[in-house]
């Protein structure tokens, strides 16, 4: 669970969520590129290897954040994450975002 919890990908969709009231939605480029911006979560590799990372990270992202993620496909190969927590939004602690 550690390995997990310093993940910078883990770290950014997190954050990403928390600030958006629980949810947020937008490209593999966009998640590396906002990595910048968190503290410890900066995020070196391609969009490639992060759009693999995410899909393995579905379940953990789920069972561990309760983060639900979906794709939305452009019809071009390209597709929109869209990530999403079914907790409510006064129970999500800033604390837990930053974990």
């Amino acid at each position: 669970r550690r390995e997990y919890d310093n993940d910078p990908v883990v770290r950014t969709i997190r954050r990403l969520v928390f600030s958006g009231g629980g949810s947020w939605r937008g490209r593999v480029s966009e998640i590396i590129s906002s990595s910048q911006y968190f503290n410890g979560s900066r995020i070196y590799d391609s969009s490639q290897k992060v759009g693999k990372k995410i899909k393995e990270l579905e379940k953990d992202l789920e069972n561990y954040d309760a983060i639900h993620h979906s794709t939305i496909s452009n019809g071009s190969g390209s597709c929109e994450h869209v990530f999403e927590t079914f907790e409510p939004k006064n129970e999500m602690k800033w604390d837990d975002a930053l974990s």
